[in-house]
């Protein structure tokens, strides 16, 4: 249907209105998760993503009107695509899948509404609201432990080849007259994630074509691990001269304003730079500014109100399966954790306890902590299992890698194992970890178990979780962790062999705190 002076007509407002309604009913329980990983430190810059790509997408309105537009049922394909995703999430407890297929949808509608060409159209303001997922806690944190460590090393660096006595410690810096510990708030990540998301706006007003704009943004995350290494570099400076206190109050937070402006400085000076070398690549005639070549002529839209609507039905689909699947997920009969034995084989155990805070960030319905002592070898065992009665995107088990790295450990090996467990397990993988810090070392075994299954990789546990919620209507289960401190020369074998003999013991008696 093809509209005079390309004005929608109450049937296309009336499909687009309910497109709207069943977008904003789809993911009306996810924003609020969404809104929390927004107001930390890492990606308070989100809430500025929606409005920049809207502008974008108004800076094209000349381009889309220059084209023949035209609804396309091939969005259909990206909403089914996107419903898919945003299913698979919420039954396997993967919130930034979730993320992304709030913004695949939007996609889809989009494609729906005025078809490929429209969409391609848009492709740099999606491409911009692409920044609204963020990434999953296990990478953000596995990031910010190496950006940690580089940005150490690039500041240790810098600072012994201007003369200042400085020893280096994995995250830890000796200076003179202090010594300064390198935290997370220090690893810069938040600084790459928003210098990204400038040098994707900057290259879009200062270059026309592709190659400049990829150079520009590709530069945007060394020059921010290079910038945050000189905070660290300023501090060590200054430390000749200011107390620790002072270094970390104040200056602290006035050197990751340095931080920011000198980056932001040096992307503008980075910009001219490769227009000035790409320009002459180009011919004297050619040009990148962004404002060259504006879109002449008039085109036609041929908006289908049928199209959208069909869209906005497929949503409410899967809004009708996502409520359908989350109310009738059955939480199978279990002893409470408070009845776990403190005696487990030649083990004796005592129970530890977590303050208020772990445990909301652990989100479990139940958890045992027990240290056992075996008064044979005399080695202690840490046992840590947090049980959930269901598992949603922020109730769930996960990983305990993110964890360990963000406490300050530093993973020397990590492997899979074979083991043999008793008649209801049989063969099954575990997760061996050895880890070190400040000389010493901590081996873990870890795995999720539930619904008669133990699995050691967090990809396939989120498979299970899908897989068991559609066909068995269940997703409980927990995470077993099980630590033991080495001993000054004990070798990772032997300690191993006697955390396997824990592991067996174990699972005689966990399956009634945690059901098959």
């Amino acid at each position: 249907m093809s509209n005079d002076g390309n004005r929608p007509n109450i049937f296309q407002l009336l499909s687009i209105l309910g497109l709207t309604g069943a977008f904003v009913l789809l993911y009306w329980d996810s924003f609020p998760g969404l809104l929390k990983r927004w107001s930390t430190s890492d990606f308070s810059h989100c809430y500025l993503v929606p409005f920049i790509a809207l502008y974008f997408a108004y800076d094209k309105k000349q381009k889309l009107l220059s084209q023949d537009l035209k609804s396309s049922i091939w969005g259909w394909s990206v909403i089914v695509c996107s419903g898919i995703l945003f299913i698979a999430g919420k039954l396997g407890s993967l919130e930034t899948v979730v993320y992304a297929s709030i913004w695949l949808t939007i996609v889809g509608i989009i494609f729906s509404t005025i078809g490929w060409r429209g969409a391609m159209s848009l492709a740099y303001p999606l491409a911009i609201l692409a920044f609204i997922v963020p990434l999953p806690g296990f990478l953000n944190q596995f990031f910010t432990f190496k950006l940690k460590l580089l940005a150490t090393d690039i500041a240790t660096t810098i600072l012994t080849a201007t003369g200042v006595s400085v020893f280096r410690s994995g995250n830890i810096v000796d200076l003179p007259t202090m010594q300064l510990q390198i935290v997370d708030a220090c690893s810069g990540l938040h600084y790459i994630y928003s210098l990204f998301l400038l040098g994707m706006v900057l290259a879009y007003f200062r270059f026309r074509r592709w190659p400049g704009r990829l150079i520009l943004i590709a530069c945007t995350i060394p020059l921010a691990v290079f910038a945050n290494s000189l905070r660290i570099v300023g501090m060590g400076w200054l430390s000749h001269w200011m107390s620790k206190e002072r270094l970390e109050g104040l200056f602290h937070d006035t050197f990751g304003i340095f931080v920011f402006v000198f980056t932001t400085l040096a992307l503008l000076l980075l910009s001219v730079s490769v227009k000035f070398v790409i320009k002459p690549l180009r011919g004297a005639d050619s040009t990148d500014d962004a404002d060259s070549h504006p879109e002449t002529g008039k085109g036609s839209m041929q908006l289908s109100p049928v199209i959208p609507a069909g869209a906005a039905v497929l949503m409410l689909l899967f809004w009708g399966l996502h409520v359908s699947t989350g109310t009738v997920i059955i939480k199978p009969p279990r002893l409470p954790f408070s009845d776990f034995p403190q005696q487990v084989g030649e083990w004796q155990g005592k129970p530890e306890y977590l303050d208020k805070e772990i445990l909301k960030s652990l989100w479990a319905d139940d958890y045992v902590q027990m240290r056992f002592h075996n008064r044979k070898t005399e080695e202690q065992i840490l046992l840590f299992a947090p049980y959930y009665e269901y598992q949603t995107t922020f109730h769930t088990a996960h990983a305990p890698v993110a964890c360990f790295l963000g406490s300050g450990w530093s993973i020397s090996s990590r492997e899979m194992l074979e083991r043999d467990f008793p008649p209801d397990f049989h063969k099954v993988r575990v997760r061996q970890m050895l880890l070190e810090s400040t000389g010493q070392r901590l081996l873990v075994n870890y795995w999720f178990q539930g619904r008669g299954r133990i699995i050691a990789s967090e990809y396939s546990h989120k498979w299970h979780l899908f897989w068991d919620a559609l066909t068995r209507r269940r997703n409980d289960g927990a995470l077993v962790r099980v630590e033991m401190m080495l001993r000054p020369g004990q070798d990772l074998e032997s300690a191993q062999r006697t955390m396997d003999s824990f592991n067996l013991e174990l699972q005689k008696v966990m399956p009634e705190y945690v059901p098959n």
